[in-house]
């Protein structure tokens, strides 16, 4: 009888452990963290949303672990702004599912305004620990174009050299960055358009007289510039 109420007795303590050390303050909080450093408690980075009603979008890294080995659960809340957190192209309600310890989250702007999200990191036992994620969302602004040209007769009388090099990104400093530059050229009824990467467009005109040149730029993010013409036509004799 001693044998079997010593048994029952080491059971319960032993399923009892856990509780037991989370009552005396045996208990740790989970670590959680973003990327992989182990450390960063805060992360700060900035979104860039499209004014053509584009998404901007953010993917990070969410790591959990937890020294008692517990299942832990990740809740979030905004504590300003607002957005939308996917995970799996699926949006999480309230909570974020964690397996192996990590999860990749990927954040939606809905408006450009500047969000903060807590996120929390909950044990079986109710201990709990928070990261928070700090974001500047700012709308694309579109790009401004701008060229001159250049009668060089290089190969040619009528070879030109459109240069847009003073074209640019106004957000530039976000990231900005110019891809695409469109040439218009108008003679009469005949048009050709250029569309290239590069700045600096050679060209052979195809004979004297008025040109009508405009051009466009289009950034990295979508955003097209408003056409830009030069005060006079592109002339050659």
């Amino acid at each position: 009888m001693k044998t079997k109420i010593f048994a029952v007795l080491f059971l319960a303590l032993c399923a009892c452990d856990d509780t037991f050390e989370a009552i005396t303050g045996y208990n740790h909080a989970p670590l959680v963290y973003f990327n992989s450093d182990k450390q960063s408690e805060v992360l700060e980075a900035s979104v860039k949303t499209s004014l053509k009603g584009g998404t901007g979008k953010m993917t990070f890294a969410l790591h959990a672990e937890d020294l008692e080995k517990q299942n832990i659960i990740i809740s979030y809340e905004f504590i300003s702004g607002d957005g939308k957190l996917l995970v799996n192209g699926l949006e999480a309600k309230g909570e974020i599912p964690l397996e192996g310890g990590s999860v990749s989250v990927t954040f939606s702007a809905v408006t450009p305004q500047d969000a903060v999200i807590a996120f929390h990191a909950t044990d079986s036992f109710g201990a709990s620990a928070t990261i928070t994620l700090k974001l500047h969302i700012f709308q694309n602004l579109p790009p401004v174009a701008s060229f001159v040209w250049a009668n060089k007769k290089i190969d040619g009388p009528y070879y030109v050299e459109f240069d847009a090099s003073a074209s640019k990104d106004q957000d530039a400093d976000q990231g900005g960055q110019l891809q695409w530059y469109i040439f218009t050229i108008k003679a009469g009824s005949s048009q050709e358009i250029i569309r290239t990467q590069k700045p600096v467009v050679p060209y052979n005109l195809r004979g004297p007289g008025g040109y009508d040149v405009t051009l466009e730029v289009l950034d990295n993010d979508g955003a097209t510039s408003a056409p830009f013409k030069p005060a006079t036509q592109v002339t050659v004799n």
